[in-house]
């Protein structure tokens, strides 16, 4: 039988240092490139408007203001470099890094469901330099008139075009 589970305040701390303490949980994340050649070649950058237009929807501001985040960071330091994880969601507005189901932990979590990223180990996440165009299955659920605008962009590119921004 599995001990419960008791918070222990710890003297000294703040209650924003105490909020970011997630038992087990590392207080800054290693974030490293995910090299991908395939998609780095056809792929567009986090930080393009392509991702505000239609990523978002599919991941949620939380989870796109995260990568485009976490993109600026490996534009800064390609090799790599450390988050801080409290220091981040309070920037971010998403309150502190919290407990494993803080706003600022699902947005981590999204961006490693859809494939954004990858966790390496509890303390190190690859993040993806580009991403891929959105999947079909995604186009399909947007609203009607963003996804006609999608392939509108899909055609544009196609045809050498930047695409609609």
């Amino acid at each position: 039988m599995a001990a419960p589970h008791i918070d222990v305040v710890t003297p000294g701390l703040s209650h924003h240092e105490e909020d970011a303490r997630v038992p087990g949980g590392p207080a800054t994340l290693r974030v490293v490139p995910w090299d991908d050649p395939v998609v780095e070649a056809a792929g567009i950058d986090p930080r393009d408007p392509y991702v505000e237009w239609f990523w978002l929807p599919v991941l949620g501001p939380s989870a796109t203001w995260l990568l485009r985040r976490l993109a600026h960071g490996l534009r800064t330091a390609p090799l790599g470099y450390s988050l801080p994880l409290d220091e981040t969601a309070r920037a971010l507005g998403l309150g502190g890094a919290g407990g494993r189901h803080s706003p600022f932990r699902r947005a981590i979590s999204r961006t490693t469901r859809y494939g954004l990223a990858r966790h390496l180990g509890p303390d190190a996440l690859a993040v993806r330099r580009a991403v891929a165009p959105l999947p079909r299955r995604f186009v399909d659920r947007l609203p009607t008139p963003l996804a006609a605008q999608h392939d509108a962009w899909l055609i544009s590119r196609n045809r050498g075009g930047r695409g609609a921004s």
